[in-house]
């Protein structure tokens, strides 16, 4: 199970990551304050103002893989299930922002 394990916590971790820098570039383009976070609720309610569409996103767990994955101390291991639907949320946002920034 160890290695079940180690690919949906490095998976989980990526789709944060691309979605972060993401939202990140579409504030950049859009001339707006970038903050140093790896929270995407917060991101998402930034990138808001440029377009509602991203309100939808609100609440999703991908924040959580940021940190929790990454620090022994609060390990958070997340199933299959977890990190199938965090590949499915990481492409869905991308294209919205992708859509924004062409």
């Amino acid at each position: 199970m160890k290695d079940v394990e180690d690919v949906t916590e490095i998976v989980c971790f990526h789709c944060q990551q691309a979605v972060e820098k993401y939202l990140k570039a579409l504030l950049i383009k859009n001339n707006k304050e970038v903050t140093k976070t790896h929270n995407i609720d917060f991101l998402l309610k930034q990138c808001m103002e440029i377009n509602s569409v991203f309100e939808e996103y609100i609440g999703n767990p991908l924040s959580e893989y940021a940190v929790d994955t990454r620090y022994p101390d609060i390990r958070y291991i997340p199933s299959k299930d977890e990190m199938e639907e965090a590949i499915i949320l990481m492409n869905k946002i991308i294209e919205e922002v992708q859509n924004k920034l062409n």
